[in-house]
């Protein structure tokens, strides 16, 4: 009975440690080119540091600045939602894509990068929406 007792406390212990490891911050970082690196941490920023790290080591043009951290969301393995990918495009057909958890956020990114990148900048107009997993 006592090896029972003692069994307990420490099984419940365990099953707070595993639960708790299946809940991380997932971040993703990516080029111009369109190559995505994704970094899972307990921690937001370490996860965003090591996904813009290994884009910028994997990256062709290692000491250009085209890394950006497109999104970081809290991951769980029973609260999983998905993240929001939209494209957005100019006249030239250029296209820029932002991402989010919500479908407005990534919208505005997109066209927000489109306005500042391209070179006409009124000309951007929505191309799709979409759910990334």
């Amino acid at each position: 009975m006592k090896t029972l007792l003692w069994k307990i406390p420490l099984a419940i212990t365990l099953a707070f440690v595993t639960f708790s490891a299946h809940a991380a911050w997932r971040c993703e970082a990516g080029n111009s080119r369109g190559h995505e690196w994704t970094a899972v941490s307990n921690y937001r920023s370490q996860a965003a540091r090591l996904a813009m790290q290994a884009c910028r080591y994997n990256s062709s043009y290692r000491h250009s600045r085209t890394c950006r951290l497109n999104y970081c969301r809290y991951t769980s393995r029973y609260r999983d939602r998905g993240a929001w990918q939209c494209n957005v495009a100019d006249r030239r057909g250029r296209a820029w894509y932002g991402m989010s958890n919500s479908r407005q956020t990534a919208r505005s990114v997109a066209y927000r990068y489109c306005r500042a990148n391209s070179t006409h900048p009124r000309s951007c107009y929505l191309q799709a929406c979409f759910r990334k997993w």
